[in-house]
């Protein structure tokens, strides 16, 4: 609370002189800001002159002294208690020296900046943050200007402020400590934001076009940015006259329309909504191409539906002309060429028209000639006398026993007819372009011929005799030429089915067989095949050693043959059908006999070779071990095959085996790093023959345990260690006390210790057995202490909590009136009874809370005390209350300093402080000013024109019959003047009524008192708001 100290400063002359010195003077403020001013006034009185003074103002003042009677304004450039002397000095008479002290309080200045996130555009946030003093008791007062919104704030960092208005604005921002205020101006630009509006001609159908006009800003500097909507042709444009718009789709469209200042970067953006509506499907399909007088058909593959209608016309020569129909038919034309479509639907709302031409043809001329009369089985010869080509095609039909029965050449020859008599044969001539026809029909006559065919025994081998049989025509009349071949004995013969024919060479031989009846001659031929007798022969890899694979390799015939193998009882397969056959053994040693017969499976004829090869005697390789066992065992091999003089060993053991390999005779001592299945092989040598035996044997793997990572969990938890159980194992954990179930692959820890180790052993069906560790680590249980209850009065603070432990955090709630409510041990300040909780959180843990409660107990409450004033040698009652003891300094002039309402009798004006102790000992202040007067006027040094009734008005006091009074600003200009001395100074301007600032001014004071005495006076006063 700030308070007002009103001295009352005596001013009238003196005239008598007094012979004790008495030094005193006065201040203008009692406490200033740092680089503020200040102004003393000499009140020193007694002695005989000439005087002489020596002022010292303090530590950092300027000036630092004066001898001046009333020095020059003095300014301190550094905050602290200043105390301020004055040494009054008389010469005359019998001399005097008296010393006056007082302190005044230079208070710091806070420091006012900010910074903006200016420039911005009109209508947008701007945003102001404080970088100068902040902390308790530091207040805010922005004024951001009349075309702000909000125009004033007292927020630290306001946020969100909006301007209506472009230009410079002018920001003032005032930082007041309780003490001093300072004050930062800084000037941040707005810029103006454009205006965005469109008109448009819709409601339009889907193929529009619909048009747009910009009808908010327009010229240089802008840009534009058109969203025409879902579905829009084009979507979007940067012209502030776009193009005009189409849409595939209707409905209602969304229309966004921005245009920026591209200099200031400041976007307005319009939107409104279009509706479009659904363009009808005009669309058709028809049979056509058609020919001239064939119906046409029309099918409408675009809308339909209820409201809609239909328009058709069928162009030149169509009847009918017109139709309103859906999906008109039997419509006919009577030329040939183009017809252009015209298919009208409309919606209601919107038309849509499709047009598509359509070709109608000219239907061909089909006429045709033939060399008929023929006989059945010689070729008719036909020729197309009608329409020719190109651009035509021909269908040709002759009939049933035709040979071919159809063609599509325009003139076919070579066709024959198995069938004598007269025969239809038609003729269809089609448009390739248009598919348009013409058909007519002849009746040709064939005779019939003989039958001409027959059979034989063939193929044979070359050498063995070939029989014919006539299967054609026979009886009287009939007669038969036959001619056989090249190498056939005989050549000819013109018996009906001849025997006994002899070919001297292999390969394919012509037979030709005619047949004749007297009028027709029908002639067949057959190729008949005279096979080769194949060649047998072979080669082999023997000698080879008993149980070994022997090849065999085919040197005879190769192509087109069969072979049959045939390896002897010892044989393993006994017998093969291959030409090569490989990995033939033999189970005994010796001499074998091989046979090879070589077959053409096509002709039957064959051929035989016999060949001897060696079969050399071979060992017998065997073994057995003690397997199955566990990985890391030792295993043992035993050779159960060949033993003794001449025979070497050698043992593969398999993957993962330590040794790998061996050359003893039964092998001891292997062992296998991992489990599964192991191929081990053992070759026994003879020197001529080896043989190899392999084996699958099975090491068990070590069982799969999986104990789990390690892990931290808070007091009393329990975690799940361990991994998912596999069938068939048993586990057992260490130590079995710490977990719920000491058999499970996965149990439930629950710890005792701040740290275990747990170890799980698991052991496999096959008795192998294996183990994993995993370590838990229990943390502590957190604790929260907010400490004892505890009272303060009112502005006190105290320390709640306790001792803090590292790696938590804290957090007490609510933080009002907190120094910091993230340590453990904060300062409270509340204004008001409060019950704050601390809660302690940790690693995961269930955080801990704890409560304290904050009693505050309100300072007394004071009347405030009234100012008094009083002539010297009078008393005036001082009256305090709301307390249980009452304390006054100084004690000097009053009746009793320890009660509520004691007598004071100044002999001057003295400021006296109460302090006030209510029940629960909290301790409120006061003052009061006692005015001594001295004088018959006087004049304060100082009002505050805040409207609260006390010293709002500035008051000349005396008993004046002339009276003439002025208020001047530091620079001379008049601010009010009034001749009645009833009227005060409220702190503003006569002329504006405009409230004057915070400071300084100087008055002057004329007249005549009632005593008659003439007052002339210039002075300061402070105005304090």
């Amino acid at each position: 609370m700030k308070k007002l100290l009103l001295l009352i400063i005596g001013l009238a002359g003196m005239n008598a002189a007094i012979a004790q010195c008495n030094a005193y003077f006065t201040t203008s403020q009692s406490s200033i800001c740092n680089g503020g001013q200040e102004t003393y006034t000499d009140l020193s009185s007694g002695g005989i002159g000439p005087f002489t003074y020596n002022w010292n103002f303090g530590a950092n003042a300027v000036p630092a002294t004066s001898a001046l009677q009333n020095p020059p304004v003095v300014t301190y450039t550094q905050p602290g208690v200043k105390t301020v002397s004055l040494s009054y000095h008389s010469a005359g008479g019998f001399g005097c020296t008296s010393t006056y002290t007082t302190t005044i309080t230079v208070n710091a200045n806070p420091v006012a900046t900010f910074t903006s996130t200016a420039p911005q555009c009109v209508g947008n946030g701007v945003n102001f943050t404080n970088t100068g003093s902040s902390g308790p008791g530091v207040t805010y007062n922005w004024n951001f200007g009349a075309n702000a919104t909000p125009s004033v704030s007292t927020a630290q960092s306001p946020s969100g402020v909006v301007f209506s208005a472009s230009g410079p604005q002018l920001i003032t921002f005032a930082v007041d400590n309780g003490f001093c205020t300072t004050v930062d101006t800084m000037t941040i630009h707005i810029s103006a934001t454009p205006s965005a509006s469109f008109a448009s001609n819709a409601p339009a159908c889907m193929r529009g076009p619909v048009t747009f006009t910009n009808t908010g800003s327009v010229g240089g500097g802008l840009t534009y940015l058109w969203n025409f909507g879902v579905a829009a042709v084009p979507a979007t444009s940067t012209s502030p006259v776009p193009p005009p718009v189409s849409y595939t789709s209707p409905g209602v469209k969304n229309i966004t329309f921005a245009i920026t200042n591209v200099a200031t970067g400041c976007t307005s953006v319009a939107t409104g909504q279009i509706t479009i509506y659904q363009d009808p499907a005009a669309s058709f399909t028809s049979n056509a191409p058609q020919c001239t007088g064939n119906n046409v058909n029309f099918t409408n593959t675009g809308s339909n539906g209820p409201g809609i209608t239909y328009s058709w016309n069928f162009g030149a020569d169509a009847t009918p002309a017109t139709s309103v129909a859906e999906s008109p038919s039997n419509v006919t034309y009577s030329t040939a060429g183009p017809k252009l479509i015209t298919f009208t639907v409309d919606n209601g709302y919107c038309t849509t028209t499709d047009t598509t031409t359509i070709h109608i043809n000219q239907s061909p001329s089909a006429s045709f000639t033939s060399t008929a009369p023929q006989c059945t089985g010689l070729p008719v010869n036909f020729t197309n006398t009608g329409t020719p080509p190109p651009g035509v095609t021909y269908l040709w039909n002759f009939g049933p026993g035709a040979v071919p029965a159809t063609s599509v050449l325009q003139n076919p020859a070579g066709v024959t007819f198995s069938i004598p008599g007269s025969q239809p044969v038609s003729l269809t001539i089609t448009e390739t372009a248009t598919g348009c026809t013409s058909t007519v029909t002849q009746y040709i006559n064939i005779n019939a011929s003989p039958s001409a065919s027959f059979t034989s025994n063939a193929p044979q081998c070359n050498g063995s005799q070939v029989n014919f049989t006539n299967t054609g025509s026979s009886g009287p009349g009939i007669t038969y030429n036959w001619s056989f071949g090249v190498n056939a004995t005989p050549q000819n013969s013109g018996a009906e089915s001849p025997s006994g024919i002899v070919y001297s060479s292999p390969g394919p031989k012509l037979v030709t067989f005619s047949v004749t009846n007297g009028s027709c001659v029908t002639v067949d031929t057959a190729t008949i095949i005279i096979d080769t007798t194949p060649v047998a022969s072979f080669t082999s890899t023997a000698p080879k050693c008993q149980g070994d694979s022997v090849a065999f390799t085919n040197t005879g015939s190769m192509i087109g043959v069969t072979y049959n193998w045939n390896f002897g009882p010892n044989g393993h397969p006994a017998t093969s059908s291959a030409q090569n056959p490989t990995g033939v053994s033999f189970s005994a040693s010796g001499v074998q006999s091989i046979s090879l017969t070589v077959t053409d499976p096509v002709s039957g004829c064959n051929a035989t070779t016999v060949q001897y090869i060696t079969i050399n005697p071979t060992p017998s390789a065997s073994f057995f071990s003690n397997a199955p066992v566990c990985a890391g065992t030792s295993v043992s091999f035993t050779n159960t095959g060949s033993s003794g003089q001449g025979l070497t060993y050698s043992w593969d053991f398999g993957a993962g085996s330590t040794p790998q390999i061996s050359s003893t005779e039964s092998p001891t001592g292997i062992t296998y790093s991992n489990g599964g299945k192991k191929l081990v092989t053992f070759t026994i040598d003879n020197g001529m023959c080896s043989a190899t035996d392999t084996a699958s044997i099975a090491v068990d793997s070590l069982p799969i345990v999986l104990a789990g990572n390690d892990t931290t969990i808070c007091a009393s938890d329990s975690v799940q260690i361990g991994g998912t159980p596999i069938a068939g194992y048993k586990y057992s954990w260490f130590p079995s006390s710490a977990v719920n179930n000491a058999h499970l692959a996965n149990p439930e820890a629950k710890p005792i210790a701040p740290i275990t180790t747990y170890i799980v052993t698991a052991t496999s069906p096959a008795g192998c057995v294996n183990s994993d560790t995993v370590i838990v680590t229990m943390l502590a249980p957190l604790v929260a202490n907010a400490g004892p209850p505890v009272t303060i009065c009112r502005n006190d603070s105290v320390q709640i909590g306790a001792m803090p432990v590292n790696g938590k955090n804290f957090v007490w709630s609510p933080g009002t009136g907190l120094s910091d409510s993230t340590i453990a041990t904060p300062y409270a300040k509340p204004d008001s009874t409060k019950i704050y909780t601390l809660t302690v959180s940790g690693w995961g843990c269930t955080p801990a809370k704890s409560k304290v409660t904050v009693t505050v107990n309100q300072l007394p409450v004071l009347i405030p005390l009234q100012e008094d004033t009083i002539a010297a040698g009078q008393q005036v009652q001082l009256t305090a209350s709301g307390g249980l003891e009452y304390s006054w300094m100084p004690v000097t002039g009053l009746s009793n300093p320890q009660v509520n309402n004691p007598f004071a009798s100044p002999d001057s004006t003295t400021r006296y402080v109460v302090w006030v102790t209510d029940v629960q000992g909290c301790v409120n202040t006061d003052t009061l000013i006692v005015n001594v007067m001295k004088s018959n006027y006087w004049a304060p040094t100082a009002f505050t024109p805040n409207g609260d009734g006390r010293d709002d008005i500035f008051y000349i006091h005396g008993q004046f019959q002339q009276f003439d009074f002025g208020v001047y600003s530091r620079w001379g200009e008049q601010i009010f003047h009034t001749n009645n001395p009833t009227q005060g100074w409220d702190g503003t301007s006569q002329a504006s009524g405009e409230k004057m600032p915070d400071g300084a001014y100087i008055y002057y004071v004329k007249g005549k008192l009632s005593d008659g005495t003439t007052v002339s006076k210039q002075d300061m006063v402070n105005l304090i708001r």
